[in-house]
Order: structure tokens, then sequence, then C-alpha cells
């Protein structure tokens, strides 16, 4: 969408749809539902009763998002965002205790000035811990491992601990204010209805404000770099790239796609000189940051994979993490070649870090719900049948032989079953797509055919 449709479209001032306000509030019962049911059953909450309550959202979205002629008002897209999200701040996690550590982080960070020294185990019996924080510390999951987390997220952590100490609910407050800055950064770059479901993306309301996963920050600032992208400002961009890879490592994969060529030198400098400042404090107290949690699960863990856990079933795991990490590292310089060449001839594309990330995960070890938060934003700017439909599968992961208290599956096992159904409906859905795509060039050359009778002559 060009910049001039863009604001034509926003200057027209459209009566809201009494459609959008009444799927607005079903999807706010649902969300008011969960949030009551959590709190009630907290890790108990029936799977059944959860997967319907999280269907509806969807179902919601998808009908507004797809409908044509809907009118979208942007007060009301705003309104009922803002409620879905006070909702959660409201809940417990469910089926999910991540969020403890991320309170003791903060303390730590408070008290030492590196929240990366020490284990949790090391302070268990410790009686200079606060009282508010024994609970916390008791239900930290691998206490005997130091936090992995980056230093924009312990950042966020401390001043959560500075602000409400040892309260989840200002936690997620701080973690909404950053999903609210990336969404007002996408509104800069997409059209009513790619907003509309920016905003109201269930699986961006459930991860970041009910259960609380920090993923959010490092894809703020994986957003902020691509919107100063699109606007030709470059070194912004490669500033706050240098913010993303420091929150997560997943955002280094976006770095060959925001590096211009006659600009890249300098790129890369502030590149480097941001992770520098960010991890220098950390390394001068004789820490590593978190790499050595970072790493050991990198090489121990295995959730609701799909190409690796295929590779894992003819390989020993080493050797299918190699082949994983191959098969994976071929696609992705593939694409990159493909993106450096179109930039060199000048025929610019969007860059295809939906496609990238999906390859990454596909190929991951580990695929966590609150992974795919990271391409939201691409699905926002280039939405197909199939990456709409990996966000909204993905929770399907959460069917875990622990949640389903299945006797005969380990704690974190998923069902072949669901897991066919999960990777099964994407695989369908890019068909669909590729399907769709083939029909519309077909139509595309009948209509240049049309538009020029000497065509066959």
């Amino acid at each position: 969408m060009s910049q001039l449709s863009r604001e034509k479209e926003r200057s027209e001032i459209n009566p809201p749809s009494w459609g959008l306000h009444a799927l607005g509030l079903l999807s706010l019962v649902s969300y008011g539902i969960l949030a009551w049911k959590g709190r009630e059953t907290g890790e108990s909450l029936d799977l059944n009763i959860f997967y319907l309550l999280l269907t509806i959202p969807w179902l919601s979205l998808l009908f507004l998002f797809f409908k044509k002629g809907l009118k979208v008002s942007l007060r009301s897209i705003i309104f009922w965002a803002v409620l879905f999200r006070l909702a959660g701040i409201l809940a417990l996690p469910t089926y999910e205790d991540d969020y403890f550590r991320f309170l003791w982080d903060g303390y730590r960070f408070a008290e030492s000035g590196d929240p990366y020294t020490g284990t949790p185990f090391d302070f268990f019996g410790d009686p200079d811990v606060p009282e508010k924080l024994n609970e916390v510390l008791g239900q930290i999951n691998h206490p005997d491992y130091p936090t992995l987390y980056g230093p924009p997220l312990e950042v966020v952590f401390l001043m959560s601990w500075y602000l409400w100490p040892a309260k989840l609910w200002g936690l997620k407050i701080l973690f909404v204010l950053a999903e609210a800055m990336m969404l007002f950064a996408l509104f800069k770059i997409t059209s009513r209805k790619q907003f509309l479901f920016a905003a109201w993306c269930p699986l961006m309301v459930f991860e970041t404000s009910f259960q609380a996963h920090p993923d959010i920050i490092g894809v703020a600032f994986l957003t902020f770099a691509l919107v100063s992208m699109t606007q030709g400002k470059s070194y912004r961009s490669a500033l706050f790239l240098g913010w993303a890879i420091a929150s997560k490592i997943f955002a280094i994969l976006a770095v060959p796609f925001a590096l211009k060529w006659k600009n890249w030198p300098l790129q890369s400098a502030i590149l480097a000189g941001v992770m520098s400042l960010l991890y220098l404090p950390f390394l001068l107290q004789g820490s590593n940051a978190g790499w050595t949690s970072t790493s050991a699960m990198a090489g121990d863990w295995e959730f609701n994979a799909a190409g690796y856990s295929l590779l894992r079933s003819a390989l020993p795991s080493q050797f299918a993490r190699l082949a994983a990490l191959t098969v994976f590292a071929l696609c992705y310089g593939t694409l990159v070649i493909w993106f450096w060449w179109k930039q060199y001839r000048k025929d610019p594309v969007p860059a295809p870090l939906d496609v990238v990330y999906a390859c990454f995960f596909l190929f991951s070890p580990v695929i966590n719900p609150w992974y795919l938060l990271w391409m939201v934003p691409f699905v926002v700017i280039r939405p197909k049948c199939w990456s709409i439909t990996a966000l909204a599968v993905v929770s399907l992961s959460y069917m875990t032989g622990l949640n389903l208290q299945r006797d005969d599956l380990e704690n974190f096992s998923i069902p072949l079953a669901v897991k066919g159904i999960e990777f099964g409906s994407i695989m369908l859905a890019l068909l669909w797509d590729i399907k769709n795509s083939h029909i519309q060039k077909k139509h595309s050359k009948k209509r240049n055919t049309t538009a020029d009778p000497h065509s066959h002559m």
C-alpha cells in the first residue's frame, strides 16, 4: 500500500461497525472468562475450556480481517485492544511459570548490579532474601541455572522491581507498554485492516498480557528497526537492531536484510557498538551475560519440534541438530542472496523475514508458542494464509503430557496426532496460498493480454 493511499484511508472518518463492537465484546468475554478461570483453577485449567476461550477471539478477528466492505474505526480497534490486555494483566499465567524468574532477576539486578551471577539455587534458605520473594524463589524452574535473558530484558525486570517489587501485574504493564509502542510503529506503515490484525492478534494478547512472556520487548525493537528501514533511516535501524539482538538472539536473522549497500560499514559499526555497550557492564563484572544457560538450552532442549523431530527420528541427536542447522543455513543463504540480488538490480522487495523465521522455527529443536511473536510484524505487513495459520495453531503445543495429565507421555511431550494437526494445518494453508498465487498470476497474465490487442499479432 502506498503512502498516499494510507493517508487517504486514515483521513476518512468511518462510523464504527456494530459488527466490530459485537465481536470485540465476544472476544472480551472470552478473555475475561479465561482470566477468571485461570485465577480460580490455576494450573489445572481444563484444556477444552482453554482452547474454546482462545478460539473465539481468533474466529472473531479472522472474520473481521477477511470481511470485505467492513468499516473499521481506529478508536474502536484501540478501545477493544486495551480491554483485552487489561483482562490479561489481571490474570494469572496458565500452564506457565517463567515469570517467577523475571521477578527474581529484577531483585538480583537491583541488589548486585549483575543478575547473571549465581543461580536461584544458591539462595535457597538465605535469610537475607526478602520475605515477599521466598515464594517466588521456590517456584523458579531450573533453579540450578543462571538466568539467560538479554540485557534489555533484564533492564525491564529491574524497572519492574523498582516500581512494583515482586508484582506480576507490574511486570505485565511494562510488557504491554512495549507492545503498545510496537503497535504504534506498525501503524505508520500498515493499513487499517492490518493494524486491526496486529492489535487484536490473540497470540500477542495471550502470550504477552496473560502469560507475561518478555519476547515482545525484542520484537518491539525489531519492529522499530523495520519501520526505520522503510523510512530510509538506516543508521537508526542499526541502532534498534542492536537492541533487538541483545534482547534475544533471534533478531540476528534480520541483519542481512537491514544493511544497505552504501551504508553497511557504518551500520555494522553502530550495531557492534550497541551490542558492546549493552553487554560490556556485565562482562567486566566477570559474568558471561547468560550465554552458559543459553548454550545449555540450545544443546539439550527439545519441544514441539517439526523438521528437527523428523531428522532426529533418523539420526542421533547431535547429528540431527547439525543436519537441521545445515538445511536451515542453505534456506537462509538462498533468501539472503535473492534479497541482495534484488537490491543490486534496484528491484526492491519486502524483506522476506516471515519466511526466514518460518524456516528457522521449522528446523529448530524448540518451538514455544511465544517464539512466533517474532513473526507477527512481518505477517501483519504481508499476511498469508500459511503464516496466519501458524500464529493460530501454535498454541496447540500447550497440549503436553503434563497438562493432559497422561501417564503414557513425558511431561513436555506432545501427542503425535496434535503435532500432525498443528503442522498439517500450516502445510494445507501453504498449499492454498500456492494455488491462489498461481490463479492470480494466470488472471494477471490474461488481463495484460486483453489490454494489448496486438500481443498475439
